[in-house]
């Protein structure tokens, strides 16, 4: 590093160069050293440099994935107008997206139009890479905006362009991830993994399609492929040398694995490590990356304190989650930020109509913007909030809803939580008529034992005989992945972890 005291160096201009070219392959990759590389830079070259724009725009970009959002917003400023002065149009189309991608957490029309000026300006004058870069960064403001079609839409052009530029081997990466995160959004977990597949490139790409695998897999409830993608995880992005936004994925699945597993101790260290850094950063980062973690972190509260034993640990998070409401309440119009606000309120709120009516909300605005899977989290949170309201009718339906969401996705954890929550508050099957009759809900002899649904007994039924899930699939006429939903289902109620000590119980209860 360079003295600015100093004289400048004779080769001030090479120099430069090479800092700014490694500077970007370390934003690239997601590692440090990218600022201290771009600060060099601009200390070795002279005033009036045509490169200076360039640096400007890369440090502009690498503050805003660094979470400064502040500073790269002067940053891009200041990039942007001395690009238009040295006429250099690729740095003035770079500027522009960094600004559209910093705007649209504030004002996401305003944002997206930046982003499509920047587009436009890039694809006019043949910057093809500049190019991509804004239509992966749009695909990100419109996912964050609650528009899954559009997001969606944007990566089949970014796709375009990258094969009629010969550049689909290196940098179709991000907008198959894309296309993954959309169809993960949308529940379609079936059509999740095809996308990944097919993703190559750096490792900043490659660790955010693990990202995703994370997800089906904790939603599919399979935890040792879940622990399998954090391990290849961490070797692919060593968490010392990372930025912390790429973490944030591996530690929200660390922390609600620790809860579902049964370490609520260790949840409640991981929830508290994660709200201090959601509340530092959350608007620090155009995205609403942390916004979203919120609930997670709340959920972890929630769950520990339905143990009354253990309200008094949880506190201080459920404080601090209630500030951070207040805090997103602000951007309430921000489709994405009134979402995260909405489902933590459900969460969070110490009056029981008022939790009632986020729930309500978070429900209404996941199904406008199409987050499927983001809908049937909600779910479990409303009936909590139902239970905590002692409104049984409501906590059923909310039920009954989660059940209906996790067969037709695959979402095996949502159906193993609602079975859950129906056997610990003894909602079982046929609760919602006899609540709406205003009867109280008797356990006739028809009713199968252990809180199973009629459909989870047949399916026990089929499993004591020795079937197959595509044999009992063909005998209830239903698929077989709904069987197999079933069977997870039936074993959690039924505290086994096998088909064989399933088929014993079933003997001893009679069913089949």
């Amino acid at each position: 590093m360079h003295d600015s005291g100093a004289p400048r160096p004779a080769d001030a201009e090479l120099i430069a160069g090479l800092r700014h070219a490694r500077a970007q392959a370390l934003k690239e990759l997601g590692r440090d050293g990218a600022l201290e590389d771009l600060g060099d830079a601009f200390m070795v070259i002279p005033p009036g440099h045509p490169r200076r724009a360039a640096i400007g725009a890369t440090f502009a970009a690498t503050l805003m994935m660094r979470g400064h959002a502040d500073e790269a917003r002067r940053s891009a400023a200041r990039a942007l107008s001395l690009a238009r002065v040295l006429g250099d149009r690729r740095s003035e189309a770079d500027a522009l997206i960094t600004l559209g991608t910093l705007a649209q957490s504030r004002d996401g029309g305003q944002g997206l139009e930046l982003l499509d000026q920047g587009v436009a300006l890039a694809r006019e004058h043949g910057f093809v890479t500049v190019e991509l870069r804004g239509l992966v960064n749009r695909g990100g403001a419109l996912q964050h905006l609650g528009r899954v079609e559009e997001a969606a839409a944007n990566a089949v052009e970014g796709l375009r362009r990258c094969a009629e530029s010969g550049l689909a081997r290196t940098q179709s990466g991000p907008f198959l991830y894309a296309m993954a995160v959309s169809r993960l959004t949308e529940g379609r977990l079936e059509e999740v993994e095809p996308f990944l597949d097919r993703i190559t490139g750096d490792s900043v790409v490659q660790s955010r399609a693990l990202t995703v695998v994370m997800e089906v897999a904790f939603h599919r409830w399979d935890v040792d492929r879940l622990r399998a993608a954090m391990a290849e995880f961490r070797r692919l992005l060593p968490e010392s040398s990372s930025s912390p936004t790429e973490y944030l994925p591996f530690h929200v699945n660390s922390m609600r694995l620790a809860l579902h597993e049964g370490r609520p101790q260790e949840a409640l260290g991981l929830a508290r490590d994660l709200l201090d850094r959601a509340t530092a950063y959350l608007w620090r980062l155009p995205e609403d990356l942390y916004a979203f973690t919120l609930p997670h972190i709340a959920e972890v509260a929630v769950v520990v304190a339905e143990d009354a034993r253990r309200r008094e640990e949880v506190g201080d998070i459920l404080t601090s989650a209630r500030e951070a409401r207040d805090r997103l309440r602000t951007q309430r119009d921000h489709p994405g930020r009134g979402l995260a606000a909405e489902h933590l309120g459900g969460l969070v709120a110490e009056d029981h109509e008022e939790a009632l009516a986020s729930c309500a909300a978070a429900l209404e605005l996941a199904a406008a913007q199409g987050r499927t899977l983001h809908r049937a989290e909600i779910l479990l949170a409303a009936v909590r909030a139902a239970l905590r309201a002692g409104d049984r009718r409501r906590a059923a339906a909310h039920l009954a809803d989660a059940d209906a969401t996790a067969a037709r996705c695959g979402l095996t954890f949502v159906g193993r939580q609602a079975a859950l929550l129906r056997v610990r508050h003894g909602l079982v099957d046929g609760a919602v008529r006899a609540l709406e009759s205003g009867a109280r809900p008797a356990r006739a002899a028809s009713v199968p034992p252990a809180g199973l649904t009629r459909r989870e007994a047949q399916v026990l039924a089929e499993v004591a005989k020795g079937g197959t899930n595509r044999e009992i699939g063909l005998a209830l006429s239903i698929s077989a992945k709904t069987v197999s939903v079933h069977v997870t289902n039936l074993m959690a109620k039924l505290g086994v972890s096998n088909r064989n000590a399933a088929a014993v119980r079933a003997r001893e209860l009679g069913v089949g």
